[in-house]
């Protein structure tokens, strides 16, 4: 899919009317230039949506990124430390040499 080009939509529309000025009011295809020209709002409204839609997507994305996901991350981060640290903490102990009585 290609984006429409408004500087060749804006050109057409140009040529139409420069057209329409050397004959009158008689140019050919003119329901249709009226038909390009409602299709060319459409697609422009259809856009702006579109770009809305992107920009509520990008704040909730960024939202459940950072206020969500990384939170959680780092907690369970630490909960693996931790864990880690006390095996660690066992396989120490169990390497130390035993007590002599004296």
């Amino acid at each position: 899919m290609v984006a429409i080009n408004q500087r060749e939509h804006h050109k057409l529309l140009a040529a139409f009317t420069e057209l329409e000025a050397y004959l009158g009011d008689s140019v050919p295809h003119g329901k249709q230039l009226g038909e390009l020209k409602l299709m060319f709002r459409s697609y422009q409204q259809l856009l702006s949506r579109l770009a809305g839609c992107i920009e509520d997507y990008e704040k909730l994305h960024h939202h459940l990124k950072v206020n969500v996901l990384a939170p959680q991350l780092r907690q369970e981060r630490k909960k693996f430390r931790q864990q880690l640290d006390k095996e660690d903490g066992k396989k120490v102990l169990g390497m130390l040499p035993a007590a002599r009585a004296v």
